[in-house]
Formats: C-alpha cells, sequence, structure tokens
C-alpha cells in the first residue's frame, strides 16, 4: 500500500465521520483512523472522530496503556487531529478515548507497523574508520539502520553487486561485509542497499563509502645524472619507489648527512638537485623514504662523473632458431671508461638512425623492420637476416651530457650474413658421419685397452717366474754342500721382461 493509498483512505474516513455526525447517527464507538505502517523519522497523522452531543470533548491517543497526545474540542464536527513523530519507539497498537459528559468510551484498536528504512536511514559504518587501511589488513563494513528487522541486504563493489561468484574474496554476512586480508584490489566504492518485507517491499539504499588500500613501500632506488648548463655542470638525484602509496616523505644523504627532504603527496618519484662537475668525486649520496608505518633506505651511490674515453671495441654474437637458420646478430659496444656514455652506430660509414628500446630485451628490439637498440643504445640488433645487411659495423661513444665532447670510434667490424640452413639429406650425413666417428673412438680405446691387458698379464707372469728363481741358489747351496759340481746359468733378457733359467746337473750322489 502506497502512502497515496493510505492518505485517500484516511479521507475517506474523515468524510464519513463528518456524515455520521451530520447525520445524527450516534455511533457505538468513536473511530480512529491512521497509517498502518509509518516510516523512521516521518510525521504520522491519527484522527479520532466521535458522535457526541455534550461539549467539550476530550480526545486521547492511547498507546497501549500510555498516553501519547490528548486533545480538546469545544466545537461540534470537529474530529482530533495527532501528528507524531515516528521513531522505533513509536511502533505497536493505538486507540483513541474519548471522554465526554463525563463518560468516556474507547475507540477501534489500530496496528501500526514501523518501516526501518527512510531515505537517509541506511548509512555504512567502517573498521577502521575511515576506512583508510594497509594491505593485508582486515575490512569490516556494516549496514546499519535503525530497525533491523524483516530486511534483506544486498552489497554493491564500484557499483556491481557483490556475490561468490563476482567477487569471491569478499563475505558478505547480512548486515556486514568482511574481508580478511585487503589488497589493493579491494579499494573502491562500497554501498549497500536495504528491502523491508512488510505488507510491501521497500528498499532504502545508502551513500557510497570510498575504501583506500595503502600499499607498502619496496626498497627505495637511487640514480645520478649530469647535464650541461649555461654557467656550468647540474646535477640531479633521483629516488622513487616502485610500490607505495603517497604520502611518503623524502630525505636525501650526503656522504651520512641529511641535506634535503620533500614531502610526496602524489608521485612516489622526487629529484633533489646537487652540485657536480665531470672528472669531480662529490661523495656517496643515499636515499630514505619515511611513511607512518615504514622508514626505508636505498643503496649507496658513488657521486662521480668519469668522462668518456680509452679503447672502444664492437663485440660480435649471432643467435640462431631452431630450424638452424641464422635469427639476428647482436654487437655490444665496449668502452673502457665513461660514467654517462651516448651511442652511435655506423654502417659502411653511414651512421644509423635507429629507436632505443626502454624496456633492455631482446624481444621488444627484434619486433623491429631492420634494427634495434638495447641497453641504451650499447647493443645493436640486426633483425632482418638478409645478405645485403652485411658490412662494416663500428660504434662511436661521447659524453651524453655534453654535445660538444669528441667522438671515441672503434675499429670497424665485418658482419657477414649468410643465408645457409642445412637440408635433411646434410643432416642425416652429418649425423652418420658423427656416428661412425664415436663408433672408431669406442673401437680404438677397445683395442688399446685390450692390449694394455695382455701386457700387464705377462709381466705379471714374468715377475712370478723370478720370485720362483730365488728360491733355487737355496736348493743350489745345499746341493753344492753335498758335491761341488753345479753349475747355473742365469740369462736375463730385459728387454722382452721374461727371465729364462737353464740349470744342468752334475750326475746324481750317490
Amino acid at each position: 500500500m502506497t502512502m497515496m493509498q493510505r492518505n485517500i483512505i484516511m479521507k475517506i474516513l474523515q468524510i464519513y465521520c463528518f456524515l455520521l455526525v451530520l447525520d445524527g447517527a450516534v455511533p457505538s464507538l468513536p473511530v480512529l483512523t491512521g497509517p498502518d505502517m509509518a516510516y523512521l523519522g516521518s510525521k504520522a497523522t491519527f484522527q479520532c472522530c466521535a458522535a457526541v452531543s455534550s461539549l467539550p470533548v476530550t480526545y486521547r491517543l492511547m498507546k497501549s496503556r500510555h498516553m501519547v497526545a490528548t486533545v480538546t474540542r469545544s466545537r461540534e464536527n470537529h474530529p482530533a487531529e495527532f501528528v507524531i513523530t515516528v521513531t522505533a519507539a513509536k511502533e505497536g497498537s493505538y486507540h483513541c478515548m474519548v471522554t465526554a459528559g463525563g463518560n468516556t468510551t474507547a475507540s477501534n484498536t489500530l496496528s501500526c507497523a514501523l518501516d526501518a528504512l527512510s531515505a537517509s536511514g541506511t548509512r555504512i559504518t567502517s573498521e577502521p574508520d575511515p576506512a583508510v587501511l594497509y594491505e593485508g589488513s582486515r575490512l569490516v563494513l556494516s549496514c546499519d539502520v535503525v530497525v533491523e528487522s524483516n530486511l534483506t541486504y544486498t552489497w554493491f563493489f564500484n557499483r556491481s553487486t557483490v556475490t561468490p561468484k563476482t567477487s569471491p574474496s569478499l563475505r558478505p554476512a547480512g548486515s556486514k561485509l568482511v574481508v580478511e586480508r585487503v589488497t589493493s584490489l579491494h579499494a573502491g566504492l562500497y554501498s549497500c542497499m536495504t528491502m523491508a518485507r512488510l505488507k510491501e517491499n521497500r528498499t532504502s539504499s545508502s551513500r557510497e563509502v570510498q575504501v583506500t588500500v595503502k600499499v607498502f613501500l619496496s626498497q627505495p632506488r637511487i640514480t645520478f645524472s649530469i647535464s650541461k648548463e649555461s654557467n656550468g655542470y647540474g646535477g640531479n638525484v633521483t629516488c622513487w619507489t616502485s610500490r607505495g602509496s603517497p604520502p611518503a616523505s623524502f630525505y636525501l644523504l650526503l656522504d651520512g648527512e641529511e641535506v634535503a627532504s620533500f614531502n610526496a603527496t602524489e608521485s612516489m618519484l622526487v629529484t633533489f638537485p646537487v652540485a657536480t662537475a665531470p672528472a669531480r668525486d662529490m661523495g656517496t649520496a643515499q636515499c630514505r623514504v619515511k611513511t607512518e608505518v615504514q622508514e626505508l633506505q636505498s643503496e649507496t651511490l658513488t657521486l662521480v662523473v668519469v668522462p668518456v674515453g680509452g679503447h672502444v671495441k664492437v663485440e660480435v654474437q649471432y643467435l640462431y632458431g631452431a630450424d638452424s637458420k641464422m635469427a639476428a646478430a647482436q654487437l655490444h659496444c665496449l668502452t673502457s671508461r665513461g660514467t654517462f656514455p651516448s651511442f652511435s652506430w655506423l654502417l659502411n660509414n653511414s651512421v644509423l638512425l635507429v629507436e632505443v628500446h626502454p624496456r633492455p630485451h631482446l624481444q621488444s628490439a627484434m619486433s623491429s623492420t631492420r634494427y634495434g637498440l638495447v641497453d641504451g643504445g650499447r647493443s645493436l640488433i640486426l633483425t632482418m637476416m638478409d645478405p645485403g645487411e652485411s658490412g662494416s659495423y663500428r660504434c662511436r661513444v661521447r659524453d651524453s651530457f655534453d654535445d660538444s665532447s669528441p667522438w671515441f670510434e672503434s675499429p670497424a667490424v665485418r658482419v657477414q650474413i649468410i643465408d645457409a640452413t642445412l637440408t635433411t639429406t646434410e643432416i642425416i650425413s652429418i649425423s652418420f658421419c658423427c656416428f661412425l666417428l664415436l663408433v672408431l673412438v669406442v673401437g680404438t680405446v677397445c683395442v688399446m685397452k685390450r692390449m694394455g691387458d695382455c701386457r700387464w698379464a705377462n709381466v705379471s707372469r714374468a715377475t712370478t717366474t723370478n720370485s720362483g728363481s730365488h728360491l733355487l741358489p737355496v736348493t743350489h747351496s745345499l746341493t753344492t754342500q753335498r758335491k761341488q759340481s753345479r753349475a747355473t746359468r742365469i740369462n736375463y733378457d730385459v728387454h722382452n721382461q721374461t727371465l729364462e733359467i737353464p740349470v744342468q746337473q752334475d750326475a746324481p750322489i750317490p
């Protein structure tokens, strides 16, 4: 039943009460009219009419046994009207007591149910409050209404309904939404909608609440750069973190002493100017980053600028694919010294205009049509493996901060690109030759091992025979004592490692 329908019914009852008075019909009981459901914070109007002949008439609006309001009328045909502000305590049964001429009568009983939903009655509270927390923390959102009976709750994240399928990490539990360990993915707008299930379904939505998830700091990093200005040279020390949520305070330390600071509220990158000059040692620099929960320091960086110079050379590396074709050639320019080098490449004495890829990856450079530069121009990638790309390549280097500094060039290196691939027949032939070579090697090893075993066996037999010859002199000495007529001839063949022992004995001893 809508509010318009309730107002219409109330008007009809008022007219009915008025007609009763005009017609002189005296009802047995007063008639109480009013809403059967009221919203929190709204105004509810009750009317009590009675046909009485005695004046004045006192009307009392009762809630159970407690009087809510009273009105006295001194004229006829004027029903009593009661306007009350709806609160949680106003829900219940109402009736009207009419007193006239010393007689008191009670009206009918009217039940007024309370609808907890109102335009401003639904709101979200958070733990913590405000809803600003670091990743890994616990978040609890509550959808609060004044009266929580007969209500259903629906949660929204970034204006999409929260369900186990769409948001598995969010756990709605009635009027609460719990996130055990928040991440940056949980940052966004949250709202809730409540629906009262009384005689009619009515919904009420809360305002959106912004949940901010802060990210912990990563290890700070530090870099140093130099540029040539009209009145000399200027240096910059840059401090940044790849992860972290502002605000954060950045500090610059030179030789361990804090010399500058900056409070970053948007970007986690800060640049500090420093005095510098080429070929001058300016000490060490370090960055410190501090938030309300963390304080981290970067590695130490030596502030020194070494001009480019010395020997420059080019190294070539050929890269092959799985099909045995030459896929790319990579040229590296190596210089003996220089802190901030700027590279340039030449092919057959002509400068190559090539784009430098910001990421030092070979795959990013090979996406180019012909050439690609990586590692700040230090490496040149030849991506089109055509014989026409062959030629003499050179690199030259100078200081990046001074365009008027001289170039240091490397000797020319000849890069020969051939379109040579192995056919199936060639691969089979090479494989067979390798197999045959392997068989020959294994066979040779086996033969040599066999010959070595035979030679060792001969040496073993010779050694055994030689050991037996040491026993002969003992036997011969005993025989000589009996009969001094025994001749022994022992010939040794040292070269063949054999031992001959012919023994000539005399006639037996009688």
